[in-house]
């Protein structure tokens, strides 16, 4: 009982981020509210646990999230003839791809170089590779690419085994789920979108 009551924010932060990504599978634009109230929490935990990267990567997370509501909402009114069922993703490729695969190896060695020079990050160069991926992934969420769900699996590999060896045992677990779900999300969007360039 001591220890939820002493992590309950963090167990609020689990429950708030898996109902975020039930939401994303099923594109529903009030993933991104959720979404914020999630970030908004994970601030306080990550930046209470040293993970300084992660608590400002939180802060993104808050704007990002404003960004992508508006684009979905704006993005559903703009297709009033589509069934309200109606799923869409597009494919990241090209110059384009190129280009986020080069800003995000940039935003790796700055935020690894920024953690090592200025904080004391337990783990800074696997919290550099996760926050990196992490913007650019969400980005790519905003814009519905499809491939975004590539990205997230590999910065949840990364970030159970990061906060399980520093004893965030629930987000964690959190990460852990957000493995599978995200494979799932990856067919379910597959499945039952359709596919058109936007």
């Amino acid at each position: 009982m001591d220890y939820l009551q002493q992590h309950w924010l963090e167990w609020f932060g689990v429950i708030t981020g898996l109902l975020y990504l039930y939401l994303e599978i099923k594109q529903y634009p009030i993933m991104w509210i959720v979404g914020i109230i999630t970030s908004a929490v994970y601030i306080v935990v990550y930046l209470q646990a040293s993970f300084y990267a992660y608590g400002l990567l939180n802060v993104y997370y808050v704007a990002i999230s404003v960004y992508g509501l508006w684009l979905w909402v704006r993005g559903d009114n703009r297709n009033k003839t589509e069934t309200t069922s109606s799923q869409h993703y597009r494919h990241i490729k090209g110059r384009l791809a190129v280009f986020v695969v080069a800003i995000t190896i940039i935003l790796c060695v700055l935020i690894y170089w920024a953690l090592v020079s200025f904080t004391d990050s337990v783990m800074p160069s696997a919290e550099a590779i996760a926050t990196a991926l992490s913007i650019v992934a969400t980005w790519m969420l905003a814009k519905r690419f499809i491939e975004h769900w590539f990205v997230w699996i590999v910065v949840n590999i990364v970030s159970v085994t990061m906060f399980a060896m520093q004893g965030l045992y629930p987000t964690a677990l959190l990460f852990f789920c957000y493995v599978f779900l995200s494979s799932i999300g990856y067919l379910q969007w597959r499945k039952f979108s359709k596919y058109e360039v936007l």
